[in-house]
């Protein structure tokens, strides 16, 4: 789905970027410009600044730069597509459909089972509270869970009969082939259909942006499976899903605490814990594990811990690792899951568990003590062998030699025998060995950099300044440009050339990921002359000059070799004609 350049330019005019911000951190003014606490990594002082008049920001701790799609995207998890969908419905936008009848087949269909999970999740919130589902009642007060929590995460009820939501959304209007594309129903040998959650506590699953996509239900009788969740539907997709991220998200960017379930999920939020999730009935998968990293500084694993809750522990621990978080366990004593330790210790003694957190190769760690060393020597060898296979993921060397000395001082191994055995377990993909690359002279990579850097302040003082175009097109071409900054020039042409308007967040929009802090940075700083068209003119002729140097220095390496490069009389002389010329013009 590509949606039109007028539509993204009016949700960004729309959308103001202070405003959108303000809903996320604190902002105070100061100037031309907002501070705040950073969203994106922990911080006492603001560093994190918004600039309305280009609505752009910028983070001078740690880098973080863009308009107000990128900062949707960054905080809720979003990819752009989505962010735009998000931004239309703050506004209460209504988007196109799509360019081809298959987008707007594809987003009708969408839409409309949307609205049928919305209606079935009231259906089921409803009937909790009819007299005759007593028993559904009475087992989440055994779960001692007060009437605003329930009401909170919205908990129903599906009834024991085999078919009574299906006639309820046939009754409210909808269509039962849509029904069917839902998954909330289920055809039978027959051809006839039914429930398919039937006398079970429903769970409704939320997306980031609120909607309902999808259910999860806890059995009240001697069906199985206990709890079972929505299959895979246009909407649902438990490997990108978490249960209580769309509240999670707005509490704490510190923290999030990953925990098994449902149940675990809600004491824990009931009781003052707001920042957990529960992944949806699969390990944690690679694609939750990114979702959680963009949320959060640090996740949090708690986890049984039975066999199977420490192999889930391992995964979860290995996939985070894998994809960059800071992530740690929580461990809960005496084997109690966290909605019992909860319940019987209150939360400031929660907050210690949480407090203690160990790292994950501590956790590693513990674990090869308790499984492989039995006191005997063979258990002290398949110890230090597990030992150097944890170890030996570590990157850090400061962090490595505390860990070796740690664990010679508490096992009394020598540090050199684990040394050894952590060689031994280096990977090829480990072991770091020199790159060979071509040696450029200092002043020669400094200049490259100035060339890039006078490059990037012309695009954005362009971008500042429209009519500057007008002035320019006719003495530069996307040619002068660095490979890195072709396509932001040519984007920015093509634009200006149609008579179309550029603001800087429309150049940090279609800039690559790692060069919008770059720009982000020129617009804070870089940017303002007292004459716009002498500073452009200054710009073009430093470009035009480093250009001139390179192929200067191209000419006489060619000439150097000439013999070598097959050129004739004519290319050498052709050559000389072209480096007087260069020279002169220097002069």
């Amino acid at each position: 789905m590509v949606y039109p350049e007028e539509v993204i330019e009016e949700l960004r005019v729309r959308n103001d970027i202070v405003d959108v911000i303000s809903e996320y951190i604190k902002l105070v003014k100061k100037g031309q410009y907002f501070f705040g606490l950073c969203p994106f990594h922990g911080e006492k002082t603001s560093s994190f600044s918004v600039t309305p008049s280009k609505q752009i920001y910028y983070c001078y701790g740690c880098g973080k730069a863009g308009d107000v799609f990128n900062f949707i995207m960054d905080t809720e998890g979003l990819t752009f597509i989505d962010a735009v969908k998000f931004l239309a419905q703050r506004i209460n936008y209504q988007l196109p459909e799509g360019d081809n009848e298959a987008d707007r087949k594809r987003a009708s269909l969408k839409k409309k089972i949307i609205g049928i999970n919305t209606l079935a999740a009231k259906y089921f919130h409803n009937n909790l509270f009819e007299e005759k589902n007593k028993i559904a009642r009475d087992y989440l007060n055994s779960r001692e869970l007060s009437i605003n929590i329930i009401r909170k995460f919205g908990l129903g009820y599906s009834n024991g009969s085999w078919d009574d939501l299906l006639k309820y959304l046939i009754r409210c209007g909808k269509i039962k082939e849509d029904i069917i594309k839902s998954d909330l129903v289920i055809s039978n040998k027959k051809g006839g259909f039914f429930d398919r959650f039937r006398n079970r506590i429903m769970f409704p699953i939320f997306d980031v942006t609120g909607n309902v996509i999808g259910f999860g239900g806890r059995s009240l009788d001697d069906s199985l499976p206990k709890y079972m969740n929505s299959p895979e539907t246009i909407l649902y997709n438990k490997r990108q899903s978490l249960f209580n991220l769309n509240l999670a998200k707005k509490i704490s960017r510190e923290k999030i605490i990953v925990v098994e379930g449902y149940m675990d999920v809600i004491s824990l939020y009931q009781r003052g814990i707001k920042n957990v999730v529960a992944s949806l009935g699969t390990a944690l998968t690679e694609g939750q594990a990114r979702i959680l990293k963009n949320y959060s500084d640090e996740i949090l694993i708690s986890y049984d811990t039975d066999t199977a809750g420490k192999m889930a522990t391992l995964r979860g621990l290995d996939m985070l690792n894998k994809v960059g978080a800071n992530v740690k366990v929580l461990k809960i004593p005496d084997g109690k899951d966290p909605d019992e330790f909860i319940k019987k210790y209150h939360k400031d003694q929660f907050d210690l568990l949480i407090e203690n957190s160990i790292s994950f190769i501590d956790y590693k760690l513990e674990l090869a003590k308790n499984n492989e060393d039995d006191g005997s020597m063979e258990g002290k060898i398949k110890f230090l062998n597990s030992v150097a296979e944890v170890l030996s993921e570590i990157n850090n060397k400061v962090e490595l030699e505390m860990y070796i000395n740690k664990i010679s001082v508490e096992y009394k191994i020598s540090e050199e025998s684990i040394k050894a055995e952590i060689n031994k377990k280096y990977k090829p993909s480990n072991n770091l060995k020199p790159i060979k690359k071509n040696i450029l002279k200092k002043n020669n990579v400094i200049k490259k950099r100035n060339k890039v850097k006078y490059e990037e302040i012309l695009l954005c003082l362009l971008s500042l300044d429209n009519s500057l175009y007008d002035y320019l097109k006719n003495k530069i071409s996307i040619e002068y440009f660095d490979n890195n900054n072709i396509k932001i020039a040519k984007f920015l042409f093509d634009r200006l050339e149609k008579n179309k308007s550029v603001v800087p967040a429309d150049l940090i929009s279609n800039v690559e990921d790692g060069s919008k802090t770059i720009f982000a940075k020129i617009f804070q700083k870089d940017v303002c002359f007292p004459n716009n068209i002498k500073a452009a003119e200054s710009l073009i002729y430093k470009i035009e000059l480093e250009n001139e140097n390179k192929r200067r220095n191209e000419i006489l390496a060619l000439l150097r070799e000439s013999e070598k490069n097959n050129l004739s009389e004519r290319d050498v002389e052709k050559l000389k004609r072209e480096l007087k010329m260069i020279t002169m013009r220097k002069k």
